[in-house]
């Protein structure tokens, strides 16, 4: 059985640092590079959600630095650092440079 998506909800992209490179994680997917990005529903605690939307779907154990909220056209952002020694599968490390918009 599907679970129902709350009505409000914000979608936030993943900036996921690996603090040994200072490089950012991102969802491996052939030449696009783009953040992970989780939807959070609006009456919950968005740090605590994040970091266990973030294990259960990425198997990755991160501690949420800060949340950026929207500021005109941008996405709401929340800046995690990788707690694990090994980029996990599934998740490949790429300069910010090389990210996608959108």
């Amino acid at each position: 059985m599907e679970t129902p998506i709350p009505l409000e909800t914000t979608e936030y992209r993943i900036v996921l640092v690996d603090p040994r490179t200072r490089e950012i994680c991102v969802p491996v997917n052939g030449n696009q590079h783009r953040l992970i990005s989780l939807v959070v529903p609006k009456s919950v605690r968005p740090a605590r959600h994040l970091q266990k939307s973030l294990r259960a779907q990425w198997r990755v154990s991160v501690l949420i630095l800060d949340i950026l909220t929207a500021n005109g056209h941008a996405w709401p952002c929340a800046v995690a650092e990788l707690l694990d020694r090994h980029v996990p599968a599934g998740l490949t490390v790429v300069h910010r440079r090389l990210l996608a918009d959108g």
